[in-house]
């Protein structure tokens, strides 16, 4: 039987607080950040990437990315430091009040947080799933997609990769929406995105080009 891999979680906002809170006790070795911050619950500091790539072993070390989203709605960071850690073992955190159902597929390095609903999906490495957000029967969830918290994706819908659902918004059953695509807060996504870009409103529109890239 393989050893069980020391964890340390990578970032130390308000997002990998909640992490924390949502993880079993004594889960995390420590946490790394480009400097000490002060975080939740004790962790020690670890250092920052450079130190952890050149000086722990990815065999004997998972990690989990727990970077937040103060960048506007962009991506972009998230995905160049999975890059950085593309060595290590990324590991699921599933708080104990969330729901996910037997036949969905949950790749590595996901957050699916308190009271979350996911139903007979498959979600990509690194998604986050927020606080009481719902992803329905027969989705395919792209890599490092980020889902607000209270959003609603309905039954059969496909998102690509570092898309980026804002908190309340609801996207209707059967729709696409493609990779580096932005849902602001409160939208309702009536048909297929197919052009990367924000977008806003009920039905949602696009409201500028800008997108996760």
């Amino acid at each position: 039987m393989a050893k069980k891999k020391k964890l340390i979680i990578i970032g130390a906002g308000g997002h990998a607080r909640s992490v924390i809170e949502n993880a079993p006790e004594n889960t995390f070795l420590g946490y790394v950040a480009p400097e000490p911050a002060t975080i939740a619950f004790g962790l020690p500091y670890e250092g920052d990437d450079g130190y952890i790539i050149a000086n722990f072993n990815p065999d004997e070390f998972g990690i989990h990315l727990a970077i937040g989203f103060n960048d506007g709605c962009r991506l972009s960071l998230r995905r160049s430091i999975i890059e950085r850690y593309k060595d290590f073992e990324a590991v699921t955190m599933i708080s104990p009040s969330a729901i996910v159902t037997p036949n969905s597929v949950i790749e590595g390095g996901c957050a699916i947080m308190s009271r979350a609903v996911v139903n007979r999906s498959v979600l990509g490495q690194h998604c986050v799933v927020n606080t009481g957000a719902v992803i329905e029967h027969d989705c395919h969830i792209g890599t490092n997609v980020f889902i607000g918290p209270g959003a609603i994706i309905c039954g059969e819908v496909t998102l690509g990769d570092n898309v980026f659902i804002g908190a309340g918004a609801v996207i209707r059953n059967g729709v696409s929406v493609c990779a580096s695509a932005s849902v602001g807060m409160g939208a309702v996504v009536t048909h297929d995105i197919t052009e990367p870009g924000i977008y806003v409103g009920s039905p949602a529109r696009i409201k500028e080009t800008k997108h996760n890239g």
